[in-house]
């Protein structure tokens, strides 16, 4: 299977990165991905393959990041499998789905959001709690789908009211690398702070691929938002120490008179274990 058409050949040899050429006919691998970030893929060289998360670097190179399975002369391993050793003749690289990639995505239903939404499966809890938001600071906090989402809205709340500021939401992807906000996804429009209540920017249908994301907030005042308590993460974000970052968010000022969220959004971040800024997808 060809995720979203992808296919190039290499003739690395070895078990390291691989140098990718285009294949007439089919998608290229940065042309579907953002540079560092992560995708799924499968190698076939000879009556070899091996299936694993890789990383998309710049030049058309694809890091095997990790080995997921392997068939190598005749024997299926996926309890522990290791880079094959490309040959160097002509290998096929694809994009091709994980078991499970496809899962449904059940809707939460909460009165504090006025409705249903898309939210992060590491969170058990929606808007049980408020966020003072410090003038020109991007909050970003981390957004998990286990399986692939249709969306058409971003979604936050604005509990208390900033009068003649206003308020930006987007969805970051992450750097495969540090674990940070990257390249911006999806951005609202701006979004009054002068007024409380739910606030939904709505275009057009966006399919999102499983994985981590970080759903980022910045206002130019300081309204207060529904927030997601400290407590309410299930399980910590990127393999991140729970005692240290459990469902907490990273932050960065900016400069005033910002027009629209930074992209690429680069460090340095700080850290914080409090309350963090609700922010929600609506499902298409």
């Amino acid at each position: 299977m060809h995720a979203n058409g992808i296919k190039e050949t290499t003739i690395t040899a070895g078990n390291g990165t691989v140098t990718l050429s285009a294949v007439t006919g089919f998608v290229r691998f940065s042309d579907a991905f953002a540079i560092n970030s992560l995708c799924s893929y499968a190698i076939h060289d000879g009556n070899n393959w091996e299936w694993g998360l890789g990383i998309v670097l710049a030049g058309n190179t694809l890091q095997r990041y990790k080995v997921l399975a392997t068939y190598a002369s005749g024997v299926y391993n996926s309890a522990t499998p290791t880079k094959l050793v490309l040959s160097g003749a002509s290998a096929d690289v694809i994009c091709t789905a994980i078991a499970g990639n496809f899962n449904a995505t059940m809707p939460a239903v909460s009165s504090n959001i006025v409705g249903a939404f898309v939210a992060s499966e590491h969170i058990a809890g929606f808007g049980g709690a408020t966020v003072t938001l410090s003038a020109n600071r991007l909050y970003a906090t981390p957004y998990l789908t286990q399986g692939m989402i249709a969306v058409n809205s971003l979604i936050c709340y604005v509990s208390t009211a900033a009068a003649g500021k206003k308020i930006r939401i987007g969805l970051y992807d992450i750097d495969a690398f540090s674990g940070y906000p990257n390249n911006l996804i999806l951005e609202s429009t701006d979004i009054d702070a002068g007024t409380t209540g739910k606030k939904t920017s709505t275009f057009s249908t966006k399919r999102l691929n499983p994985g981590w994301y970080y759903a980022a907030a910045i206002s130019d005042g300081v309204p207060a938002m529904l927030a997601s308590p400290a407590s309410a993460a299930s399980f910590s974000p990127v393999g991140m120490d729970a005692s240290l970052l459990q469902n907490t968010y990273t932050y960065k000022d900016v400069s005033a008179g910002w027009l629209a969220l930074p992209d690429p959004v680069s460090p340095p971040f700080m850290f914080s274990n409090s309350n963090s800024p609700l922010i929600v997808l609506g499902s298409a």
